[in-house]
């Protein structure tokens, strides 16, 4: 039965027979959650924050040091405060600076000025986890102190300090007005032994919201799951005992896309996020789309090269029609007896901010495993400064690397708070089928009874 229909029980059915297939859903509308808009921004420690990040050279002097804030996007709703874990929504600059301070060798104070060997990185676009990192870097070590940060906004969302560090020499036995840069004081520098050189302090924005791992800004995928498919999925298709006796059954859920390149899974959402801008090119390359999966539980065997079969439905969004959305048959059960598909991308965008014509039309899978082990094709983006894969423009993208054949329809679609996203699928949605179905119609194969009356015969079909 469909799950989430309107005002109506509709039967769907799956026709597949042998080598051929058909598919399901006649009458069937099924919407997704709700979308929402982002209220605020929150900042985060990325790691212990008294551990200090510090590139060393042979003897063990600190060359380079680091703070590395990750910042997020929230929603707040009644009685609730979440993470917004998509990827795409972009963080406006506001405010940057890098100086470093001297005093006056007269005693009497001294001034800020500013540099270019310290200063601010970040990617300025949330990865699939929802979190961008900035990072704090320092380079000037003759200065009893050195600042740099960065505050940002969202389009609708008011500036917060995303990052900021403060990397202080004291207790130098030279000179209180010339510091040296290494003396006998030693650091602890993250991950590696006590590296002699300037002594220095760094700080995160005032009062984080908390700390990250690593493993938070950019999970690993759920323990053997490949291929776009969630956990949901593939116990799905494990499943032995999901069987029916007559005709066929089909659920729906609504995931998004997640993992980084190459190591893609789903995950089943509550509710959709838009982002805010209708900016192309960060859309096709780190946009998270949404997708309508479909598992479908058959009373008769069917083959595996049904895989890649497409079927039709009809994309609306709050009752204004948006054309046509493919859906494709992605896995078959080992006993054929479950089938999975999903339709295409869906990214959600705010209402307020849609230009039509500046959407695109496709995005980049980055997401699907590469049948060559070799094939470095997914990992589309260079790495900028300190390691900084995340950062999308003509610089920061491998272009000529891109493999045509990766690119994957997308419908960016306008929204608003509250609103959701309709795909209906009726008979003419799977006319291009019907001669795979041809050849077993009135055949008793059961998988067609869709009255369930125990027969196969044209009644079926009316």
């Amino acid at each position: 039965m469909c799950v989430n229909a309107k005002n109506v029980v509709m039967w769907v059915c799956l026709f597949l027979f042998g080598c051929l297939v058909l598919i399901w859903l006649v009458g069937c509308d099924v919407d997704s959650p709700n979308a929402r808009y982002a209220g605020s921004i929150k900042v985060f420690t990325v790691g212990d924050e008294k551990c200090e990040r510090a590139t060393l050279d042979d003897e063990g002097r600190v060359l380079h040091a680091e703070a590395e804030t990750a910042a997020c996007f929230v929603y707040e709703g009644v009685g609730e405060t979440r993470i917004i874990d998509v990827g795409g929504l972009k963080f406006i600059p506001t405010y940057t600076a890098a100086m470093y301070y001297s005093a006056s060798a007269s005693g009497g104070g001294g001034y800020w000025y500013e540099t270019d060997l310290a200063g601010v990185v970040g990617s300025m676009t949330t990865s699939d986890s929802g979190y961008c990192v900035f990072t704090c870097w320092n380079e000037k070590w003759y200065t009893r102190e050195t600042k740099c940060g960065m505050s940002a906004r969202g389009k609708h969302v008011d500036p917060v300090a995303v990052a900021s560090g403060s990397f202080t020499n004291y207790r130098d036995p030279c000179s209180y007005y010339d510091l040296c840069p290494w003396n006998y004081y030693m650091v602890q520098a993250c991950g590696a032994t006590n590296a002699t050189g300037g002594y220095y302090t760094s700080e995160t924005p005032n009062y984080p919201a908390g700390n990250l791992a690593s493993g938070d800004i950019r999970p690993p995928p759920p323990t053997g799951i490949s291929n776009n498919q969630s956990e949901n999925d593939r116990a799905f298709l494990l499943d032995t005992e999901a069987t029916i006796e007559i005709g066929t059954s089909v659920e729906f859920s609504w995931d998004k896309k997640s993992g980084d390149c190459g190591q893609g899974y789903t995950k089943p959402v509550d509710m959709l996020f838009a982002l805010s801008h209708s900016d192309a090119g960060t859309i096709v390359f780190r946009s998270t789309p949404y997708i309508l999966t479909s598992h479908v539980t058959l009373s008769e065997p069917v083959y595996q090269d049904i895989i890649g079969l497409s079927f039709t439905g009809y994309l609306t969004v709050a009752g204004n029609d948006r054309g046509d959305i493919e859906s494709t048959i992605v896995a078959v059960s080992d006993d054929g007896r479950r089938v999975i598909s999903q339709s295409d991308g869906i990214v959600p965008i705010d209402a307020r901010d849609y230009i039509e014509e500046d959407v695109p039309n496709v995005v980049y899978d980055r997401w699907t495993e590469s049948d060559d082990p070799n094939d470095t094709a997914v990992q589309i983006y260079a790495a900028l400064w300190p390691d900084d894969p995340n950062l999308v423009d003509d610089n920061g993208v491998y272009f000529e690397g891109l493999d045509p054949n990766r690119f994957n329809p997308v419908h960016c679609v306008p929204v608003e708070s509250g609103d959701t996203i309709n795909i209906k699928f009726d008979i003419s949605s799977f006319i291009p089928l019907f001669p795979y179905v041809s050849e077993s119609w009135l055949t008793n194969n059961r998988n067609l009874d869709i009255n369930n009356d125990g027969i196969v015969n044209f009644k079926d079909l009316y």
